[in-house]
């Protein structure tokens, strides 16, 4: 049944039913994997119209189907969830997705708890990824970018920013130092001349004073 679901909607739409399936399962870390409860705005990337979204989860929720289970939230909101596990043991297209998608799962879950708590805490600047995490998040963005929320995105670009405005502080310091360094060494450096020509002058001086008294006491003799 869920062949058939899948196999009826476009391209476009069948790349959501991806992104939805795959949000839906909590890895097992050395046990099978589990139904996975969510929010359906966390289902939904950047570049998605939310209303498309849902309506492909229609598709598969719908009574003839009844692969997915949608119920509204304490929040307001509304959740999804695979109806039955026996999905992930029985449906081969969703099986290859997870053998391929594993790495990817893992980083997106661990970027979810990242983008959440810096929601939570008021999007505070420290809480913003910087490398290596933000190396990896930039990688996973060239990768799968079409897989991340709004939000995430936000948090992305956050990041991303915040590092270029550190990478430019970094600079104008180091460009502070050697301009400060050579303004040190040239005021060295004039310093040096300046007593070497006071040494020369009071050489000079020393042999012109010798000269005058040698003349001196010849005239006097």
């Amino acid at each position: 049944e869920a062949q058939r679901v899948y196999d009826s909607l476009s391209s476009e739409d069948q790349a959501i039913a991806r992104r939805v399936f795959l949000g839906l399962v909590q890895l097992g870390e050395g046990t099978r994997d589990t139904r996975r409860r969510v929010a359906v705005e966390s289902l939904v990337s950047y570049r998605d119209d939310p209303d498309r979204v849902k309506r492909v989860l229609e598709q598969f929720a719908e009574p003839g189907a009844r692969l997915i289970t949608c119920a509204a939230s304490s929040e307001g909101g509304e959740t999804a969830e695979v109806t039955h596990e026996a999905l992930f043991d029985h449906w081969q297209v969703l099986d290859q997705w997870l053998d391929h998608s594993r790495d990817d799962l893992r980083f997106q879950r661990r970027l979810e708890e990242a983008v959440q708590y810096w929601q939570q805490q008021g999007r505070p600047e420290g809480n913003l990824w910087r490398p290596p995490d933000l190396d990896l998040l930039t990688q996973y963005q060239q990768r799968r970018g079409e897989d991340l929320t709004p939000l995430q995105m936000t948090f992305f670009e956050a990041s991303r920013q915040g590092e270029t405005t550190r990478r430019r502080v970094r600079r104008l310091l180091q460009f502070g130092l050697v301009a400060g360094l050579f303004l040190t060494t040239g005021l060295a450096g004039l310093a040096l001349t300046q007593l070497q020509r006071a040494e020369r002058q009071r050489v000079m001086q020393l042999a012109t004073d010798r000269k005058s008294t040698r003349l001196n006491s010849s005239h006097r003799t």
